[in-house]
């Protein structure tokens, strides 16, 4: 363990130290989880993060922030390699739809976009092969707080957040969110699908189940984005272990859970959140694409969980990060999300201004719906083959 004194007015005193050992890193994460400000920094979560990211070889530390020998902040990072450069992000930063530090109230809620600046520079002298900081997926609020990390030198993300803010009963939600018309659908393909057997809506808890559960999910998924021709990250033998090892650990407290829709004993939909006590976030969702997607599997099941999210008390129902059309008609609250890039040295210069225009490329062409349908197609060709290269080998 290495640290270093600030010299930021607001953290005068305070001392950086740096934890690399991750049996310290997630003695210390479950110290910083009281201050987690989203779902995404409970210690289930990001213990298995460290997990991830030493399987894809890449180095996960902690940076340690003390005031008077108490801990007043975690910023949970991992040190990898884009474009040739050496970069630091948030630890589990492709996994996670926020990424934020872990800091103490009164730290997080006085910190300046200045003295951000002057944290992230701190850690970067504990890791001083660092060329760039590439901060990914930071929400720029946190329902009625800003989020300095978020306005650090920042550029847009391709995507935004949505989530539905709660204020009122589930009566009025159906009547205003789902709307008549919506209902209707969903009850007369719910009373179909009862027709060739019996519907059972499940919170999966039991390790057993939930890796079962979970091996549908990851298949369902990987069919649909090869077809479509979308990045597929269930192709990642490490990702969908990484989905079934935090559904086992979460399960237990409930930071994690997985819920399906099954006929008979054959599960259609399967529902992975990622879940704090005020906020549930809806993480994956995928359903069977066979006879009964007619039925519509995936909206009903979504509909139970909303539904049993608002009666837990839960004061939003998060649909997390992505822009997808249906999340519109669902909810009454977009978070813009930003990426910071601060480059350190002149290789992180070169990087930061490549990876700038990169994102204003991906944003245009999101937003293009006949650019980016002529971009999947392409790139669904090209996998194809490359798997036929791959299978004459």
């Amino acid at each position: 363990m290495s640290s270093q004194k600030s010299d930021a007015s607001l953290l005068d005193d305070a001392v950086f130290a740096l934890v690399e050992n991750p049996v310290s890193m997630r003695e210390i994460l479950s110290q910083s989880e009281c201050w987690a400000t989203t779902a995404f920094q409970s210690a289930v979560w990001l213990s298995n993060c460290i997990d991830y990211e030493i399987k894809m070889g890449r180095h996960p530390v902690l940076i340690a922030i003390y005031k008077d020998q108490a801990l007043v902040g975690v910023m949970p990072l991992v040190c990898f390699t884009k474009l040739g450069i050496n970069c630091l992000g948030w630890l589990g930063w492709e996994l996670s739809d926020y990424n934020t530090p872990c800091l103490s109230p009164s730290l997080f809620s006085s910190l300046t976009t200045s003295e951000v600046r002057i944290v992230w520079k701190k850690c970067r002298a504990l890791l001083p092969s660092v060329d760039l900081v590439l901060a990914h997926k930071q929400p720029e609020n946190f329902v009625d707080k800003s989020n300095p990390f978020a306005h650090c030198c920042t550029t847009q993300e391709t995507d935004s957040a949505h989530n539905y803010q709660n204020s009122e009963d589930w009566t009025y939600i159906e009547k205003n969110i789902f709307r008549s018309h919506m209902l209707q659908n969903l009850r007369r393909r719910e009373k179909k699908l009862r027709r060739s057997g019996t519907v059972r809506y499940e919170h999966i808890v039991e390790p057993e189940a939930i890796e079962r559960t979970i091996q549908s999910l990851t298949e369902w998924k990987n069919a649909q984005l090869l077809d479509r021709g979308a990045l597929n990250p269930f192709g990642n033998e490490f990702y969908c272990q990484f989905l079934k090892n935090a559904a086992i650990s979460g399960a237990k407290d409930g930071t994690i859970r997985v819920y399906a829709l099954s006929l008979e004993e054959r599960p259609l939909a399967v529902l992975y959140l990622v879940c704090s006590k005020e906020r549930w976030v809806q993480y994956q969702i995928a359903y069977e694409q066979a006879e009964f997607v007619r039925c519509s599997p995936g909206s009903l099941l979504n509909h139970h969980v909303f539904k049993t999210c608002i009666a837990s008390g839960a004061v939003s129902f998060d649909f997390g990060y992505g822009d997808e059309t249906y999340k519109n008609r669902l909810t009454n609250q977009s978070v813009a999300m930003l990426c910071s890039i601060i480059p350190f040295t002149f290789a992180g210069y070169i990087g930061a201004c490549t990876i700038r225009l990169s994102m204003v490329g991906r944003r245009f062409i999101k937003r293009n719906e006949t650019l980016k349908a002529a971009v999947y197609r392409i790139l669904k060709g090209l996998r194809r083959l490359l798997g036929k290269s791959s299978n004459r080998k």
